[in-house]
């Protein structure tokens, strides 16, 4: 197959979640044989790894825009028509200009369009609104642009199981959906002593970690797992709280550490890690602890598995789906940010302080993150493809009702490249 896949964000920001899935499967795809290429604003970056043999489609964005995530006209798209009209079929990630574009596009070649839904907009439209009344303004927006996203969609992949029933409390059918997860490279990951490792980033050898790898900002957590390591300090195995990643929220939290007096002997930010260290770093853990309520995923907690590494996580969307709590890991519940807290620092500690414990989760770990590898999730995908081609020749989602030939309103569209043919 020839597969166009279209991402908002720059190829650049490999930390970002979707980017990971968006590169994840496009290698994996390249590796099965099959011709892909990311279409992505600004110029396509130097990607490490063995299996980059997918190509990078520019697409130019509004002259003097700055941020992660650039806005792209939908001139962006006229360089590219006859390429365009070669795809077997058309894969967004983002709901944003480029991808609306795209569909527009789509649309009026008749390919088929697949989405994936990455991102809770309408929750995270909830946390980042700071006024109660904007926070509604916001939230029914961004539902607003959800409901569109699947209606312009023939199929929507969703990265865990418990997106679909908040789809469905959305009011939105999720009968053209499937659960597909991001799968992991498991091969990137080992439990092997990395000593020149820890030392180049300043961690002590002889101390169990207790690591967070993530975007550090607020709809992360991360100010459970600081209380979780208030909760421990003093514990007899001293514990190592590490946190790797950069956000908007470092500032705040390194300033939110220092006033509960977590030191740097009880715990530290890294920074941002190079991809290629943070695959090792997880191997130097004891303990992953990844708290977060909004994740739809949380590919992280594969990885730590994948590198034997025992995961503790809140009960709450992706996380807690993708491992088997008192079997590879632990899941916490979470009803309120106390029990959070609670829980985490209990586990956290049982598995300091039992050895036989860690040793059987740690196992088990390993075994479960298999059914997530690159190779597994990456079948599945190619499966609804050619599910999804299927219906499109025989006319099925062309039906009415079907998100076929619906066009988008309401956005910046490329209505007037109708005459293009």
């Amino acid at each position: 197959m020839k597969i166009l896949m279209v991402t908002q964000a720059p190829l650049t920001l490999q930390s970002n979640g979707v980017i990971i899935s968006t590169l994840t499967f496009a290698r994996g795809l390249a590796a099965a044989g099959h011709d892909v290429t990311i279409a992505a604003p600004g110029a396509a970056p130097k990607l490490a790894g063995k299996h980059n043999t997918f190509n990078v489609l520019h697409l130019k964005t509004y002259p003097g825009f700055v941020g992660d995530f650039p806005g792209v006209p939908k001139s962006a798209w006229w360089p590219h028509l006859n390429f365009f009209k070669t795809v077997d079929i058309v894969h967004i990630q983002h709901p944003f200009s480029a991808g609306w574009n795209a569909i527009d596009v789509a649309k009026k070649l008749g390919k088929p369009v697949v989405g994936t839904y990455h991102t809770l907009y309408v929750e995270y439209a909830k946390t980042f609104a700071r006024l109660p009344g904007l926070r509604e303004i916001a939230a029914a927006e961004e539902l607003h642009r959800t409901k569109k996203y699947f209606a312009l969609t023939d199929h929507m992949i969703l990265p865990s199981g418990p997106m679909r029933k908040v789809i469905e409390k959305y009011g939105i059918s999720t009968k053209n959906t499937t659960v597909i997860p991001t799968g992991v490279n498991l091969e990137s990951y080992k439990r092997q002593a990395d000593p020149a490792l820890l030392k180049s980033l300043k961690l002590p050898i002889d101390r169990p970690i207790v690591l967070f790898v993530g975007r550090i900002s607020h709809e992360k957590n991360v100010e459970a797992v600081l209380q979780v390591a208030d909760k421990l300090r003093g514990h007899p195995s001293k514990p190592l709280f590490v946190l790797t990643g950069t956000g908007q929220g470092a500032k705040l939290y390194q300033g939110l550490a220092a006033k509960m007096r977590l030191g740097p002997d009880i715990l530290r930010f890294t920074g941002r890690v190079a991809k290629e260290q943070t695959e090792k770093l997880f191997g130097q853990a004891k303990v992953f602890l990844f708290l977060s309520l909004t994740d739809t995923q949380g590919i992280v907690v594969v990885e730590a598995m994948s590198a034997g590494t025992v995961p503790v996580v809140a009960d709450a969307l992706g996380p807690s789906t993708l491992l088997a709590d008192g079997q590879s890991g632990f899941v916490v519940a979470a009803k309120s940010q106390t029990q959070i807290v609670n829980d985490a620092a209990k586990r956290v500690a049982e598995l300091l302080e039992n050895d036989a414990l860690w040793k059987k989760l740690s196992h088990g770990g390993l075994l479960h993150a298999k059914l997530f590898s690159v190779e597994a999730t990456t079948r599945q995908l190619v499966s609804v493809y050619r599910q999804v081609i299927a219906e499109k020749r025989k006319g099925d989602v062309s039906q009415p009702g079907s998100s076929a030939n619906r066009s988008v309103r309401g956005v910046e569209t490329i209505g007037e490249l109708a005459k293009f043919g």
